[in-house]
């Protein structure tokens, strides 16, 4: 399976990625690093700040190594803001099947609200020598831009809305969906969803440990009557 996180600028798609990573294991392709090595290596002429020609230049890239991926049924975290709107137009059905799809948005409240905090948590996962096109401005437009291409095209957005609450359970539970099932929620009625699955989840597990419990039990109990001696009349 391959999970594919994009959004805009400092929505936190690359330390959601590496805890994906650390918590289980599954290797990640950055697309900031591929283009800085395609950059560094002078494989192409365009520079970080060509964000619109990056995305035509890697996307084609990225594209055939989910692929391949999926081909030999290995996992992989993909992340990063090249991803075009019609992304799932490049995938026949059989490797949508494969595709997890994970868009985050941070709402024009919540950017108002905690712009500062954007900002002081910026190298929280990768160090930013620069960043002058972190501004207020560039954000709502840029995340105006995903949730619009989520509402157009149907994908799942998860919104950042009051509190950063995105979290490694919510992407797992979001794993289980379709990626055109959930349109733009909410990050809290994702992780009541996913608290309520969760639920029903460790409920049916209980319920299964108790039956099997029982019958190790009723085994246990005829292992032990034959085990004891027979008298002899």
């Amino acid at each position: 399976m391959v999970l594919l996180i994009t959004g805009a600028s400092h929505t936190g798609k690359t330390l959601l990625a590496q805890r994906l990573l650390q918590t289980y294991r599954c290797p990640c392709l950055s697309m900031d690093l591929l283009k800085m090595g395609l950059i560094r290596s002078g494989n192409t002429r365009l520079t970080p700040e060509d964000d619109q020609e990056l995305e035509s230049y890697l996307w084609p890239i990225v594209r055939e190594i989910i692929k391949t991926a999926i081909e030999n049924r290995q996992d992989l975290i993909v992340e990063g803001c090249y991803v075009p709107p019609r992304w799932s137009q490049d995938f026949t059905p059989s490797y949508l099947r494969e595709i997890r799809f994970c868009c985050l948005v941070m709402t024009k409240a919540y950017i108002e609200t905690h712009f500062a905090d954007i900002q002081k948590y910026a190298c929280a996962a990768e160090r930013r020598i620069d960043d002058p096109t972190c501004t207020k401005e560039t954000l709502l437009l840029d995340n105006a831009h995903y949730q619009q291409m989520c509402e157009t095209w149907g994908y799942p957005c998860i919104l950042i809305d009051q509190a950063y609450e995105v979290d490694i359970p919510l992407i797992v539970f979001s794993l289980t969906l379709r990626y055109w099932a959930a349109p733009a929620v909410s990050a809290a009625f994702a992780a009541a969803a996913f608290s309520a699955w969760a639920f029903l989840m460790a409920l049916y597990f209980s319920f299964s440990s108790a039956v099997a419990m029982g019958r190790m039990a009723s085994r246990g109990q005829t292992l032990v009557q034959s085990l004891q001696p027979t008298h002899l009349s």
